[in-house]
């Protein structure tokens, strides 16, 4: 979400919470403290002086990180405005766990000569910008680029995680289907299983037809029928 709010908009309801920015935003605040303090403590502890660096000091520091922390809030507070709604009406024309409107210009991309899919846009077009400029930022020792790396990583890797649970949900169901066509040959109409369709079954089938149909309902009567 830390850097959804700057390339999308329009959330869902319960993709989005206010809250959780607002969460966020205060514990990244003590972050570049909690590291100076870290960094002192180590440098102290090799005789190089372990006081502390004073609070202007690290905001003067990072202060790329601050300025990004305030951006933050305010895109996830237009985020906000654009889902708030009366607390006794519902909006039944929109999923409430929509994960925003893609921005028009990622859809403009050409990827060897077609528009990139939505799939390439969420797994590498949208954390790219994180990413480049996060790398550049680690490059000149601001704290500010490790954040965004970080982020953009998994901001892509989280997208294809989720295609790759979507994939393996329609994998089962064209599965199911397989198996449901296959076997019903198999015992009810005593024909072989479909190599070509890569499944084969490992059983002898009933020589009784009515016994062949009796246990294809009493084993397989959660596969659906293929019409």
């Amino acid at each position: 979400m830390l850097l959804e709010v700057f390339i999308r908009k329009n959330f869902g309801e319960r993709y989005f919470s206010f809250t959780i920015s607002i969460i966020n935003t205060f514990v990244l605040l003590f972050i570049p403290f909690i590291l100076d303090s870290i960094k002192n403590t180590f440098r102290g502890g090799f005789g190089y002086g372990g006081e502390s660096s004073g609070f202007w000091h690290v905001i003067g520091t990072n202060i790329l990180w601050y300025l990004f922390l305030a951006a933050f809030m305010y895109f996830s507070w237009l985020r906000r405005k654009e889902i708030k709604r009366s607390r006794s009406s519902f909006d039944f024309g929109k999923f409430s766990k929509y994960s925003g409107d893609i921005d028009k210009r990622f859809k403009d991309v050409q990827i060897t000569g077609r528009p990139a899919t939505i799939r390439e846009i969420e797994t590498m077009l949208e954390p790219l910008p994180f990413f480049v400029i996060g790398f550049v930022l680690m490059l000149i020792g601001q704290s500010l680029g490790i954040l965004l790396f970080i982020c953009s990583i998994i901001y892509a890797l989280s997208n294809r995680g989720a295609y790759y649970i979507g994939d393996n949900a329609m994998l089962d169901i064209i599965d199911k289907v397989i198996i449901n066509e296959n076997l019903k040959e198999f015992f009810v109409n005593g024909k072989e299983s479909n190599e070509a369709a890569g499944f084969r079954s490992y059983s002898h089938r009933p020589s009784n037809p009515d016994d062949g149909q009796k246990a294809y309902e009493a084993g397989f009567d959660d596969f659906e029928e293929v019409k």
